[in-house]
């Protein structure tokens, strides 16, 4: 199995070729600088460029031409994507290399033998087994056929699967940053429910001791992790992060991603507010409270509902009355009715006040986990 991505997770840290970040770097990573619009659009023309290579090589037909095209065409997506972490980190000199005259006179060699039959995603362990015989040089041949076509195929991947996982994750740091408790089994059935599609991902996992790069020199218990796709990596970290108390959140003021790592109840991010006071450029925290709005504060009517709901929620999971999947499913009903309130200008204090009522917020909770059951282990 070819696995384009491999990171170490150790000492609430994640290692990815040789570089270190705090646990949920990724994630605000991909906040920051993913554009669902501008993104998307540039990735398109070497999506189709990468895709072609992949028709090449599973048509044998102008092999050579097309997977030119295609080195190019990944070389320009990192380029697209090169404040995005871990993508800033990958080795392009590698990536070329990968598509040497030697390596794709390899793979010709090794698509011409094969027979017509035969399904070419290699995509099951056995391929090699079955493809290759005792022959060292046919088994170079199967190995760099199987790594091209998996390094294709990770980055055709991209560009379906970024603006679907930046939403999930968009999502999650906005429901983070209303809510105020720290309890790690609430903030986990936020998750769990809001990537449960996703329960497919199956990283390949070993354990290994890891030595910090500290001055300490300790070594730490560590999980050496690889990915088949980039989603796998985020959704990954973001679980990782949860167990040790990190997750992403938006500035109330200039709705950009912050790493939360503690737990003070933080609001506002360290960067400069968007908007003017006095003339003066402030910070997000400083504006915000010139503007009445300090961090231990939260007059909107609106978010002071929403918290006595997911309060009263909380309550009812700590005494028994309801799960935690349904508690969980109960807040985030919740804040999305909040992230309603908040963007439409139609939405009563009124009508907002009766749709949170426990009775309305429980029957619209039973009707969802009805149609999105929870599976249990």
């Amino acid at each position: 199995m070819f696995y384009p991505l491999e990171a170490i997770f150790a000492n609430k840290s994640i290692y990815f070729a040789g570089k270190k970040d705090l646990l949920c770097s990724y994630c605000c990573s991909l906040l920051e600088f993913y554009d669902p619009e501008k993104t998307e659009q540039r990735l398109e023309a070497p999506y189709f460029s990468i895709l072609a290579g992949l028709n090449a090589i599973k048509h044998n037909q102008h092999v050579e031409t097309a997977l030119s095209k295609a080195c190019a065409a990944i070389l320009d997506t990192l380029d697209i994507l090169k404040d995005i972490k871990p993508f800033a980190y990958l080795n392009r000199d590698a990536i070329r290399d990968s598509f040497s005259a030697s390596n794709i006179s390899l793979l010709k060699r090794f698509i011409s033998g094969k027979d017509n039959g035969i399904d070419p995603d290699f995509t099951h362990t056995s391929t090699i087994a079955e493809f290759a015989s005792a022959n060292v040089q046919q088994l170079h041949a199967a190995e760099t056929t199987e790594y091209i076509w998996g390094l294709l195929t990770f980055y055709a991947r991209l560009f379906d699967e970024m603006p679907k996982i930046y939403e999930k994750v968009h999502h999650i740091a906005d429901m983070y940053s209303h809510c105020d408790n720290h309890d790690s089994e609430f903030l986990f059935s936020l998750a769990f429910l809001e990537f449960r599609l996703d329960a497919a991902i199956q990283p390949n996992v070993t354990y290994t001791p890891y030595m910090s790069t500290e001055s300490d020199g300790k070594f730490y218990p560590g999980k050496m992790i690889q990915f088949k796709t980039y989603s796998e990596l985020i959704v990954t970290e973001l679980f990782e992060s949860l167990m040790i108390g990190h997750y992403p959140r938006l500035c109330w003021v200039c709705k950009k991603p912050f790493l939360k790592t503690d737990k003070h109840i933080q609001k506002y991010c360290t960067g400069l507010s968007p908007e003017l006071h006095d003339g003066k450029r402030l910070s997000c925290k400083q504006y915000a409270k010139q503007n009445g709005a300090p961090e231990k504060a939260d007059g909107d009517p609106y978010k002071v509902i929403c918290k006595k709901r997911t309060e009263c929620i909380r309550t009812e999971k700590n005494r028994g009355t309801i799960t935690p999947e349904f508690a969980a499913a109960a807040t985030l009903i919740t804040q999305n009715h909040l992230t309603l309130a908040l963007t439409e200008t139609d939405y009563s204090l009124s009508q907002f006040k009766k749709d949170l009522e426990r009775k309305t917020i429980y029957k619209e909770t039973a009707e969802y986990l009805r149609q999105y059951p929870v599976i249990s282990a």
